[in-house]
Parts: C-alpha cells; structure tokens; sequence
C-alpha cells in the first residue's frame, strides 16, 4: 500500500511538472514561475504524505483488529497484544486488555466454588492432570488427600443448612492456610475435599493430614447449640512419577483410603 502510494505521488509529481512546464500553456493565465512550482509541489508532496501515513495506519490498524477478532474467537489473547509495549495504547490495546481481565475473571469464577472459594470438581481434574505431567516429567513424588467431614448430614438435621454452610467454609479455611501455595484445595460437592500435595513423600504427607485433622478437631464452631465435637476423616494415596498409574486412580485410591477411614471409626486417617 505505501509502496504503490509512493509511486502514484511521483507519477502525479512528474505529470504535475510536465503539464506546468513542458506542455504548452493556454493564453488565459501567466506562466508558472519557478516559486510558483516549488511551492505547489511542496503542497502536493506534503498532502500526500499525510494521506500516505493515513493509509498505512489504516492498514496497521486492520491487521490488528483481525488478530484481535481471530483471538477473541479462540477465547484468548497473549500477554504481548493484551499489553503491548507502547506506552501510550491506543484503543485496540485498551480494548484487549479489557477482555482478558474479563476472561480471567470468569474463568476464576467457573473453576471456583462459590461457597467456600476453593476449586470446584472441574478445575481439579484440569490442575490434577497438569500437577501429574509435572511429576512424570520430574520424577517426583505427589500426594492426594481425600477429605469428608464426619456426621455432616447430622449437623445439618440438628443445626440448620445456614450452620452447615458456616462449618464447610470455616474447615476451607483451615485448609487453605494449613495447605502450602503450591498444594491444590478443591471442593467436590457436598462435604467431600480434596487436596493435592505436589512433591510431598509419605512422611510429608501424613504430617500434614495429622496437623490438619488436629485443627478441625481443636476449632470451635460457635454453634448456637453446642454439636459436640465436629471431626474430619482422611484418605491419602500417593504416587510416584515413574509410577505406570494415572491422576484419576491415584484419586480413586485416596477415595478407597477414606472408606476405610470413616469405616475404621472416623475421626482418622488411612493412607
């Protein structure tokens, strides 16, 4: 486009200059002096390159709009484009940063748990599958915990679901901050847990399941009528790398680990 531009601002220069100098001129008006002619084309050259600018920026723009249209189709758009390097963005970019502040928010929102802010059962198995990829390609041991509070339908017959519901966000609490940042939390429905304990060997893993069945046994719910003591049981099943298993029977076996738990009396942990 500008190359072309470039070449018809010369033809028309030169035809500018032709029919001023070398055509023969009409009787009716004074021969164009030489002054006469740098100023012209001074005009014309100038206009030109305004409309030449014009264009290539048009053009500029349309090829960014059709990638941000392709992206925006694909549900995604790189850091780079969302971002850029200028300082100074123009609406497109703004545009772009925008949508990927809005996908974010709700991709958080669909892999959330509304209640008690973990990962729901879909983000788990996505971050489950990527925690074991990472794994294999280390070689590194992970730990998966399945966690259920203990008598929880009781608890809500006695006390109420608003009081069920203040005793799962209050055990997600306890979680989150006795998980480290690294270890996955997740919700999968009802009063059932999982965590994930990425490069966690056995030793690490029942240290962990044991301080954190000691919390929940040690917190006080504040329960209009005092439930009696409100406990969890544990399963925990871990794996290896190298280990020819996949993330969906090493969360399988955490399940088996805490049927037997609850089987055994609750309260405890089965690894």
């Amino acid at each position: 486009g500008r190359r072309l531009g470039t070449y018809a601002a010369l033809l028309a220069a030169l035809a500018y200059v032709w029919t001023t100098r070398v055509a023969p001129n009409s009787h009716i008006l004074p021969d164009p002096t030489i002054p006469h002619v740098v100023y012209s084309l001074g005009v014309f050259g100038l206009v030109c390159a305004v409309l030449i600018t014009a264009y290539g920026n048009f053009r500029a723009r349309m090829s960014r709009l059709r990638l941000f249209c392709k992206l925006v189709e694909e549900g995604d758009l790189t850091p780079s484009f969302a971002l850029g390097v200028d300082t100074r963005p123009d609406d497109l970019s703004l545009l772009a940063r925008s949508f990927e502040a809005m996908r974010s928010r709700l991709a958080e929102q669909i892999g959330t748990d509304p209640l008690t802010g973990c990962l729901n059962r879909r983000a788990l198995e996505t971050r489950l599958r990527t925690e074991w990829r990472q794994a294999k390609r280390r070689g590194a041991t992970m730990a998966v915990m399945a966690i259920d509070l203990d008598h929880f339908k009781q608890i809500n017959d006695t006390h109420g679901h608003p009081f069920g519901d203040v005793v799962l966000k209050e055990l997600a609490r306890i979680m989150h901050d006795t998980a480290r940042d690294t270890d996955v939390v997740a919700r999968l429905g009802g009063d059932e847990f999982v965590i994930v304990l990425p490069d966690t060997g056995w030793q690490g893993a029942l240290t962990f399941a044991e301080r954190l069945r000691r919390r929940v046994d040690e917190f006080d719910f504040a329960a209009p009528h005092s439930p009696g003591p409100i406990t969890i049981s544990l399963g925990v099943a871990l794996a290896r790398g190298t280990d020819p298993v996949s993330p969906e029977l090493l969360l399988q076996e955490a399940d088996r680990s805490l049927y037997k738990a609850k089987s055994g009396g609750r309260n405890r942990i089965f690894a």
